[in-house]
């Protein structure tokens, strides 16, 4: 008798998240997360209209620091307090696809530098790829999205939620229940690129300090053109 009242109070152990919550609440507890976050280090990895992209960028209070690569050109980018940085070789490469003139003289003047770039460039292309808040409130309004089990990433547990798309997102079991992963395998409306024919975006360093801080001796794209 003492075995079984071992036995039956050692098997009332509490279910975990995963288990007692639904898809849709994981997903609304990941949109939270979200929305609250404040500091991340995030990898993307897509097939865009151009061919193969990729970026790896640290994020802090709505500042950014990392790189792009679309097209096989390297960007390296700063956005600080509503500023925006690209690094002056870079930038040449870019702007040598749209004005070679401009791209000449950023070349020749800016090469070794960073340059700061009109609100526009970060507006209509750098944030656009990186508001996880829009992606995470679109993957909330799914529907038909089901929970496949557990999984690791990036060394930590997470439950796997599957949509009918055969996109897959992972979310960490503990709080406060971040994403850790997304895998849109096709085409997709909640996708941060619109474009992407597939993306995978891995977030890691939830929480972390990158001292993020503007470049100096930094020239302006706006005073370059003008010369």
């Amino acid at each position: 008798m003492a075995v079984a009242l071992i036995t039956a109070c050692g098997s009332g152990g509490s279910a975990s998240y995963e288990q007692t919550h639904s898809a849709s609440q994981i997903l609304a507890d990941a949109d939270l997360a979200t929305i609250s976050s404040r500091s991340y280090h995030v990898s993307i990895d897509e097939t865009a209209e151009s061919g193969p992209a990729s970026a790896e960028v640290d994020v802090e209070n709505g500042n950014v620091n990392g790189k792009i690569i679309e097209s096989g050109i390297r960007t390296r980018i700063a956005h600080v307090n509503d500023q925006t940085f690209v690094y002056g070789s870079d930038l040449a490469q870019v702007l040598y696809l749209v004005n070679p003139r401009l791209g000449d003289v950023v070349n020749s003047r800016a090469h070794d530098t960073w340059v700061l770039v009109p609100p526009e460039m970060w507006k209509t292309g750098f944030s656009t790829a990186l508001d996880f808040r829009k992606m995470s409130s679109c993957l909330k309004r799914l529907s038909g999205v089901s929970k496949k089990g557990a999984s690791t990433i990036s060394g930590q547990e997470a439950v796997e939620l599957d949509d009918p798309a055969r996109s897959q997102f992972y979310i960490q079991i503990a709080a406060p229940h971040n994403y850790l992963r997304v895998v849109f395998r096709t085409s997709h409306g909640c996708a941060t690129d619109a474009t992407a024919r597939s993306q995978m975006i891995t977030w890691s360093q939830y929480g972390a300090t990158f001292h993020i801080t503007a470049p100096t001796g930094y020239a302006d794209l706006k005073d370059l053109g003008a010369s």
